[in-house]
C-alpha cells in the first residue's frame, strides 16, 4: 500500500489553519470516515452509483486539502467507474482508499497532535 502521508503536509496545514485548526480539520475527516463507510454500504446495498461516487468525490475533496495528490487521482478515477464502469469492481476499489484515507488521516491527527 502507498505511503499517502509525508511530513511536508503538515506545515502548510498549519499555517493555512493555525495549530488547533489544524488538528480539529483532521479529526474531524477521521471522524467523519464512519460514516462514509455507512453511506457506502447503504449504496452499495441498494446498487446506488450516484451515492457510492458520492462517498468517492467527499473522500477525494478532503484528501487534496492535505495534499495527498496520488491518493486525490486515485479516488477521482474511481469517482469515475463508479459513475459509469464496472460498479463491483469500482466498490472493492473504494473500500481500499478508504483503507489508504483512514491510515492519512490517522498519520496527519498524531504528527498534528505531536507538535
Amino acid at each position: 500500500m502507498p505511503a499517502d502521508y509525508h511530513d511536508g503536509m503538515l506545515a502548510p496545514l498549519k499555517e493555512l489553519y493555525e495549530p488547533d485548526g489544524a488538528l480539529e480539520l483532521v479529526q474531524t475527516m477521521h471522524d467523519d470516515l464512519g460514516r462514509k463507510r455507512r453511506d457506502l454500504r447503504s449504496a452499495v446495498a441498494a446498487g446506488d452509483r450516484v451515492s457510492a461516487a458520492r462517498v468517492a468525490h467527499s473522500l477525494k475533496s478532503e484528501v487534496r486539502i492535505v495534499a495527498a495528490d496520488a491518493l486525490g487521482h486515485a479516488l477521482e478515477a474511481v469517482e469515475q467507474v463508479l459513475k459509469s464502469g464496472d460498479f463491483d469492481t469500482g466498490i472493492a476499489t473504494l473500500e481500499t482508499l478508504l483503507e489508504r484515507c483512514e491510515i492519512l488521516f490517522q498519520r496527519l491527527r498524531e504528527a498534528t497532535q505531536a507538535g
